[in-house]
């Protein structure tokens, strides 16, 4: 998985361009990268939200 991950960053650094772009597009494009890799490798991500108390 290490490996994927370090193919996620490098994709997401070799890019110029989406420097400038806005945090929200540039968050997304990381998201896909490592939904993608985590998809091949039969992993599912999900966000677990914490319950507001009160």
């Amino acid at each position: 998985m290490w490996a994927e991950l370090r193919t996620v960053m490098a994709t997401l650094t070799s890019q110029p361009e989406r420097m400038e772009q806005p945090i929200k597009e540039r968050a997304l494009a990381a998201v896909g990268l490592l939904q993608g890799a985590a998809n091949h490798r039969g992993i599912s991500l999900k966000l677990n939200r914490k319950s507001k108390k009160g």
